[in-house]
């Protein structure tokens, strides 16, 4: 692999001190930021050197729960939904009268073809990022905590302001 210098015709001389003693500590810093850019999860080479584990997926939603897919609402297109040529938000082609429509809990309607692949990957509407449950534990767990966070802050405010509004 060629260094980034010979890739963009610079020379080293032009980097500040600082620069280039990142540069001279980190030499597997530009190979780390390629294999990240490309989108590879983090090199066994950097976890062995550093004793960094790969968390690429740590925070990410998972997949909606199969259950919850399978009991979405199937329907077909509405007189209004076709008159005022309604598109589907995924693919943004108009729906057709004989289109199958999956519609999520917070009524946004997608073609079924668009929007199943799109809940294999991530448990929420690709509109509003409403989130549908899923098969996963630890997710559903780190949600219930912070929705329960969120009401203890929100009780905790309430009273404030009963005491000092």
């Amino acid at each position: 692999m060629a260094s980034y210098f010979d890739e963009h015709d610079c020379e080293t001389s032009e980097l500040s001190p600082s620069q280039q003693n990142t540069l001279d500590r980190h030499p597997n810093l530009l190979r780390l930021v390629r294999s990240l850019l490309a989108g590879d999860d983090v090199p066994g080479w950097f976890t062995e050197l550093t004793g960094v584990e790969d968390t690429s997926n740590e925070g990410l939603a998972p997949p909606a729960a199969k259950k919850a897919v399978a009991e979405l609402l199937r329907r077909g297109i509405s007189r209004s939904e076709y008159e005022d040529e309604k598109k589907c938000p995924v693919c943004i082609v108009p729906f057709d009268a004989e289109d199958t429509l999956v519609e999520l809990p917070c009524q946004h309607a997608f073609h079924k073809q668009c929007i199943l692949p799109w809940l294999e990957k991530t448990n929420s509407c690709p509109n509003c990022r409403h989130e549908l449950p899923t098969d996963n534990p630890s997710y559903e767990n780190r949600k219930r905590e912070k929705r329960e966070q969120e009401e203890r802050e929100a009780r905790a405010e309430s009273y404030q302001d009963a005491m000092f509004g």
